[in-house]
């Protein structure tokens, strides 16, 4: 990985009449001696800011250049070779090996026939490290095709099943090029934030595509104060919610007339193959949409979706591993706050001005106050107190766990007597909501009398975030969805605990919906304070809390439909 002759191509793509590379090189390349040459002739190409990094695990490489190149397809000749090389202009030169393991890049290092196809031309390998990209008709492309089958069905590099799955994709054009499919998703193993709710609003507006006629009217998701969403005539879209079979949503989203469709079923995996837009929650599109980093090389030139982020957590973070443009290429990002909006345009996510929209996020549309005398306390988790992660399942228990300081600062709060019979006397009920990732641990809490601790997969986040009276967090995105109900937050941030994430511009001391408190004394005494004081929104933060959204009407799916509606209108 630390050859100084590799370059890393990241994302090619198609559009406004020209075709677009964006690669990376190590940061210890002088600039002067790296080259593209397009056709033998040195081509014009930009170094940008963007973060960079190849390779997974151990082997990542982060200590890398971006940089990208454009090409008009009105200049490009019927065969166009690039070469990546090493030198000076007029001295001797180097050929740089060509290494592509992204899906966004369409082309895989590993399938030596792979290719890629737009407008009126086809990208291929050249044998010797580079690109080709020539003019090709309906023959040379179905020439091409069954090279790369072959390949795919023979080769060692190869899968039988994904041959099989590309060979049911050509079956199956007749049937599915002309659907207007829109897919979104959440944690496969459990729904309820801004996937399902955009999925209910897309099925809502598409009834004999999304729903049953029968279906139930008038559930809470989605729905705002109204208890419905907009009536007109259908768009045509086809929604797709992905959800994973065994999920108990699933069964209850069918129950309401809605049509999941089942994770890595064949149909879901067509159905992202010829999808128009995905409306992702989390980074990693390829793999909540049925195929993971493996298998997705197989199929990643024939996707055609648009891809958009409408959020799991606010990006108020630094994000730059996984949110950067190149990752997804996300053509929109739906932003609930302007401190979102400013920590994204840095230089290092890549993004345009035109990407970042100002909409709200989908699951705002159910933050209605229902407070029930509530006291919630959810913070976040941290990558070293939870096992490895599986695709599509929550994490198993971690024996360890009880070893951890999170584990005994948490475990000394919902043990403490002053807060439970504070809770008591004043009629407030005190509920340790564990985060998704660490819900495995739940039976690891011995809490005090009054106190409950509550796994996050077995909770409806609205309900309990609606019903709640004020929330206990460290550094965990749902503090957002709380402040949007301009109910009060208090911050817990022992010394002993720091964020595992950076810093991306929210600053808790001056921009933060609460108090922030490091021990456990303090945040008690501030506890029991509120709740003798009824658990009332002081004004200082309430003021924070009207500064940092844009908008609080509750309409936040229709701007997001809307505004995707347009950008596929206007997308040539």
């Amino acid at each position: 990985m630390s050859d100084m002759s590799i370059v890393s191509i990241d994302l090619m793509e198609y559009e406004k009449g020209a075709l677009r590379i964006d690669g990376s090189i190590q940061c210890d390349i002088p600039e002067e001696q790296f080259l593209i040459r397009v056709n033998g002739a040195s081509a014009d190409f930009q170094y940008e800011s963007r973060y960079a990094q190849i390779g997974q695990g151990d082997t990542v490489e982060k200590d890398r250049r971006a940089f990208f190149l454009e090409l008009s397809a009105d200049h490009l000749e019927k065969w166009n070779e690039i070469r990546f090389v090493l030198g000076k202009e007029g001295a001797g030169e180097q050929k740089m090996t060509v290494l592509a393991d992204c899906y966004q890049a369409r082309l895989h290092s590993s399938l030596k026939n792979s290719y890629w196809c737009f407008a009126d031309y086809m990208v291929t390998w050249v044998k010797d490290s580079g690109l080709l990209i020539c003019r090709a008709g309906k023959a040379a492309r179905i020439k091409q095709e069954l090279k790369l089958l072959k390949e795919i069905g023979t080769a060692s590099c190869g899968s039988r099943k994904m041959f099989a799955i590309r060979c049911l994709y050509w079956l199956a054009f007749p049937f599915y090029s002309r659907k207007n499919i829109w897919i979104t998703f959440d944690k496969l193993y459990k729904g309820g934030d801004c996937g399902e709710y955009f999925y209910r609003y897309m099925a809502d507006r598409n009834p004999k595509r999304g729903r049953n006629a029968a279906g139930r009217n008038g559930s809470s998701k989605n729905t705002g104060d109204s208890g419905h969403v907009a009536a007109g005539k259908p768009d045509g879209i086809c929604p797709v919610y992905v959800l994973k079979k065994d999920a108990p949503d699933f069964e209850r989203l069918k129950r309401e007339g809605y049509h999941p469709s089942v994770y890595r079923s064949m149909g879901q995996r067509l159905s992202y193959l010829y999808a128009k837009m995905v409306f992702g929650t989390h980074s990693g599109v390829n793999s909540f949409c049925g195929f993971n980093n493996w298998e997705i090389r197989f199929v990643q030139d024939r996707l055609r979706a648009v891809n958009t982020c409408i959020q799991h957590g606010l990006s108020v973070q630094d994000l730059r591993v996984d949110s950067n443009r190149v990752v997804n290429n996300n053509k929109r990002y739906y932003c609930a706050s302007h401190c979102e909006v400013e920590n994204l345009s840095k230089p290092e996510y890549g993004y345009g001005k035109d990407v970042l929209r100002l909409t709200g996020i989908p699951r705002y549309d159910g933050l209605v106050n229902r407070d029930r005398r509530q006291i919630l306390i959810s913070p976040t988790w941290r990558s070293y107190i939870a096992m490895p992660s599986v695709m599509g399942s929550s994490r198993p228990y971690n024996p360890e766990f009880k070893n951890t300081d999170y584990y005994k600062i948490y475990e000394s709060l919902v043990k403490n007597q002053r807060l439970a019979q504070t809770a008591k006397d004043t009629g407030y009920q005190v509920i340790y909501l564990l985060h998704p990732v660490i819900s495995a641990q739940r039976e690891d809490f011995c809490p005090g009398e009054g106190i409950r601790v509550v796994s996050a997969l077995d909770t409806d986040y609205e309900k309990i975030l609606t019903e709640s009276s004020l929330m206990v967090t460290d550094y965990s995105g749902i503090q957002f969805d709380f402040a949007y109900m301009r109910k009060p937050v208090v911050y817990y941030h022992p010394p002993a605990l720091p964020p595992h994430y950076g810093d991306g511009g929210f600053a808790y001391d001056t921009q933060g919906f609460g108090e922030i408190c490091t021990g456990e004394d303090e945040l008690v005494e501030l506890l029991c304070a509120y709740m003798q004081e009824g658990c009332t929104l002081k004004e200082c933060y309430r003021a924070r809390q009207d500064d940092f959204f844009a908008w609080d009407d509750r309409e936040n799916c229709r701007r997001i439909y809307e505004d995707a509606l347009d950008y596929q209108r206007r997308r040539p």
